[in-house]
């Protein structure tokens, strides 16, 4: 063997023995953000100003000045997994500086409804922890229970169940995890709760999901269906109604059906009956009846090894209760299991989780089972043969550019259209949009986006738009309508009428078209009037007829009359084609 040939094995053993180190001590890098948390070193760097060199870090959370050198090597692994970002100095005199990420910002308790502090800690909780010391023997057992009652005596549940503090910490961890989804949920896929009149949110705990989306929809009746030891602790809610009961025997109808991280607590058999019920208790699919689950689908999201391996390592740790997360095909089997229909998967956090968000709907008889994806493809479940593949998007549609030289609305409303067509994501909008802004409407949007800190979402930017360049407001749009005065013409008034009453949110049909009568002119107004039109489309319809009638008749006083003709025998050809005889002359004849 060549020199260069056992060089390069030996470098190749080499790497698989730091592969092999580096798979070994990987629960170092847990214990080690594990420690920080209850050392409160987030809270502490968070509450210094966002900076801390280690004496200080030391000093504010009370060590011993001999374990300094200790935290530095625990920040040190901390910061090279990107946990912790570090400034060091440039010169020996002076420490390094140790700052927060977007990661460690997620636990800081400040953050209400960004901290992920109390799912953490039960994540790492020496009562999950442990099993997993035992998994080897667990694998052998020919007895079928899981890993934390073999280590415990107890299902996870059934400790929850007897032990409050623990009940309470799953309590906080599921409020948490909530607090944080539902505003990405709500944000980036609200649609899907459209035309919803009543919500249960099923084993929903405290109702952390369902009390955001009572907020975000305050004409929807949300219900919190849970076991009577949750119900029994759950704090008083102005938006959301308990219930307590099993979801295995009973789930009250709603039109909507919401259920967050639940299917992956329990196997194949148990999640079909979860669906049974679930389809008991929902309307058919004709009058709005959906179940939305917030789930991952192992397998979607970016290809990237650390999306790859938080879904697989995720799937091994809930195993613990014997969990289980699903790729999609195993959906699917579920789902058909239970007789649904169709179902739906919007993915949402690519780099996390990779949650999903499936919605579905039940179904009448039997169906091919199509999934539908809204970032892939849409399809119509048929009844026999193959389904009817329809693509996602239009293959043409123009998007026109805006320069901010005229009224926005019509630019607006036809991205709206434009966004309907293409089944945009809500997400993608104001990106889009703004992509195409020119000249004075794209330094504009430059301002906006350093005024708000981020890309506002479309809604906030439609507002915001209307106010910079639409019509300038003079106190209130009724109060426009009613100033705008007629000048010219007709179809000149009715333009710039319709113009500004499109801004005019909450003038009522009726009121619009007795502005815009009310600013004729009076000969026009009046037979306007007579006629009593109830929308701004009539009073326009009528104003313009009138209008052109008046000008008939104008043109028919102007006509000037012609010079009569001398005819044989005395007569005169008036203008009007009638002969006249002078007096005491005789009748002319034709031909004479």
């Amino acid at each position: 063997m060549s020199p260069t040939q056992t060089k390069n094995s030996s470098q190749d053993l080499l790497q698989a023995q730091v592969d092999l180190w580096h798979h070994a001590l990987g629960f170092v890098k847990s214990m080690a953000l594990k420690c920080a948390m209850e050392l409160q070193i987030p809270n502490t760097i968070q509450h210094h100003g966002g900076a801390m060199t280690p004496s200080e870090l030391a000093a504010k959370i009370g060590l011993h000045p001999s374990k300094l050198p200790r935290l530095r090597r625990l920040m040190r692994v901390l910061t090279v997994s990107g946990i912790f970002a570090v400034h060091e100095s440039t010169t020996a005199d002076k420490e390094s500086v140790y700052v927060l990420t977007p990661t460690t910002c997620l636990l800081v308790s400040d953050e209400v409804k960004s901290n992920l502090f109390p799912i953490l800690s039960l994540m790492l909780d020496s009562t999950v922890l442990s099993p997993f010391f035992g998994m080897n023997s667990w694998f052998l057992d020919e007895h079928s229970t899981s890993l934390f009652k073999k280590a415990h005596g107890l299902t996870f549940w059934e400790m929850a169940d007897k032990n409050d503090s623990y009940n309470q910490s799953i309590n906080n961890a599921m409020v948490s995890d909530s607090n944080f989804l539902m505003d990405i949920i709500l944000r980036e896929c609200g649609d899907v709760f459209l035309g919803i009149n009543s919500l249960i949110d099923v084993a929903g705990g405290h109702g952390g999901a369902a009390s955001a989306i009572a907020k975000a929809f305050p004409q929807m009746k949300c219900t919190v269906l849970d076991l009577p030891h949750v119900v029994e602790e759950a704090p008083t809610d102005d938006h959301v109604s308990f219930i307590s009961g099993d979801m295995f025997k009973y789930i009250p109808p709603a039109d909507a059906l919401f259920l967050k991280w639940v299917f992956h607590d329990w196997g194949d058999e148990d999640c079909v009956k979860i669906l049974k019920k679930c389809k008991e208790a929902i309307p058919p699919r004709e009058a709005g009846g959906k179940v939305i689950i917030v789930d991952m689908v192992v397998g979607s999201g970016p290809n990237e090894i650390v999306t790859r391996e938080t879904q697989v390592f995720f799937d091994l740790f809930i195993m613990f209760l014997e969990g289980i997360e699903r790729e999609e095909f195993e959906w699917k089997n579920i789902f058909m299991q239970a007789g649904f229909s169709e179902y739906k998967i919007i993915s949402m956090l690519g780099d996390m989780f990779t949650a999903s968000l499936l919605h579905f709907a039940r179904g009448r008889g039997h169906t091919n089972w199509v999934p539908q994806s809204s970032l892939l493809r849409t399809s119509e479940p048929v009844g026999h043969g193959a389904p009817t593949q329809t693509p996602p998007r239009f293959a043409k549609l123009d998007f026109a550019t805006y320069d901010g030289t005229e009224d926005p609305l019509n630019w607006l409303n036809q991205r709206e259209q434009f966004f309907r067509g293409q089944r945009t994501l809500v997400s993608e909008r104001t990106w889009l949009a703004s992509y195409h802004l020119r000249g004075a409407a794209q330094t504009w949007y430059y301002a906006l986006e350093q005024d708000e800190g981020s890309m506002p979402h479309w809604e906030r930017f439609r507002e915001l738009c209307l106010l910079r360049f639409g019509p300038p407001i003079r106190g209130s749009r009724l109060a426009e309508l009613g100033r705008l005065p007629f000048t010219s013409t007709v179809q000149a008034f009715a333009d710039r009428f319709q113009a500004l009453a499109c801004h005019a949110s909450g003038v009522t049909a009726q009121q619009r078209a007795d502005l815009f009568v009310g600013a004729l002119s009076d000969h026009i107004r009046m037979d306007v009037e007579l006629r009593g039109p109830q929308d701004l489309q009539t009073a326009m319809h009528y104003a313009r007829a009138l209008r052109v009638v008046l000008q008939l008749r104008r043109a028919l006083h102007a006509r000037p009359r012609l010079p009569a003709t001398l005819l044989p025998g005395g007569c005169r050809l008036h203008s009007g084609g009638r002969r006249r005889r002078r007096p005491g002359r005789p009748r002319c004849r034709e031909g004479v």
